[in-house]
């Protein structure tokens, strides 16, 4: 009897342990379903209300304004745009819309705003013109405008190059090519420009060219002085701080004694050899 009876309750224990996880797996998936249905009933909702407020005839483009345009003509930047009166703010893709405006050349950056219902704005930094580039291309030479951060972005038109200082000596492929020759040269030029905007015996506007010579990247000067005759300065590589006192120094000397300078080089960062106009070279 004693084996029958262990036949009998060995199965029915087996069978209630069983039955026992059967509840905790239904309790589990419905406390999960519960805590699942809401974000996913809110997601669904979501992209409902986007699609239907994607159509909504009240919020399509009905004005674009351009602001901060100076070179960029307004008409320009709204046709790059490619708005047309079919968009609609919420479905609007801003950032499609900024790399189409900032193919303009003038345009540096762009940046695209919703205004609620019906407009768009669009607002654009542009490109500072610092000097021009007398640059040899597949043209054989064009002139081209060059940024206060040393980048070439466009070809230039003759008015746009009026009272900018001239920098010649490479080409147009070196500098987009990031060549060091041509980087040397326009880091070296954009430092002589900051350096003559300080007060001093020389001035930006008596900067009228800026010769890249060598792979470093050094720079002759063509200096065009109201009161004598223009001046040609081999000014070499940097540093160039000590450089431009000296050559202040040296043309307020030649100036009380009454010689213009036809020729500068310098020897050194502190030591110049000028040449006077018709007379022998003597050293200052």
């Amino acid at each position: 009897m004693k084996p029958e009876r262990q036949l009998i309750d060995t199965p029915r224990r087996a069978r209630g342990k069983k039955r026992g996880w059967g509840p905790l797996f239904l309790a589990a998936f419905v406390g999960l379903s519960r805590l699942l249905w809401a974000p996913l009933l809110c997601m669904g909702l979501g992209v409902a209300a986007y699609r239907w407020l994607s159509h909504v005839e009240s919020f399509q483009v009905e004005q674009v304004a351009v602001r901060h345009n100076q070179k960029a003509g307004a008409e320009e930047i709204l046709a790059l745009s490619g708005l047309t009166s079919k968009d609609n703010l919420v479905s609007l893709a801003a950032g499609d819309v900024e790399e189409r405006v900032e193919e303009h050349p003038w345009v540096e950056r762009a940046a695209v705003y919703r205004r609620f219902p019906s407009t768009v704005v669009i607002e654009v930094s542009e490109h500072e013109a610092a000097m021009a580039a007398n640059l040899s291309d597949e043209e054989g030479g064009s002139l081209y405008l060059i940024n206060r951060e040393g980048l070439v972005f466009k070809k230039a038109e003759p008015r746009e190059v009026s009272g900018l200082p001239l920098i010649s000596g490479f080409a147009v492929e070196e500098a987009r090519g990031g060549a060091p020759r041509a980087m040397n040269g326009i880091s070296n030029a954009l430092e002589i420009l900051a350096l003559a905007k300080a007060p001093g015996a020389l001035s930006l506007d008596e900067i009228s060219e800026m010769v890249v010579e060598g792979e470093e990247g050094g720079l002759s000067l063509l200096l065009s002085r109201p009161e004598a005759p223009g001046a040609f300065v081999r000014i070499g590589r940097p540093p160039y701080a000590p450089k431009w006192k000296r050559l202040e120094k040296l043309f307020a000397d030649l100036a009380r004694r009454g010689i213009a300078a036809r020729q500068v080089d310098f020897v050194s960062d502190t030591r110049v050899v000028a040449v006077p106009a018709a007379v022998s070279a003597e050293e200052i």
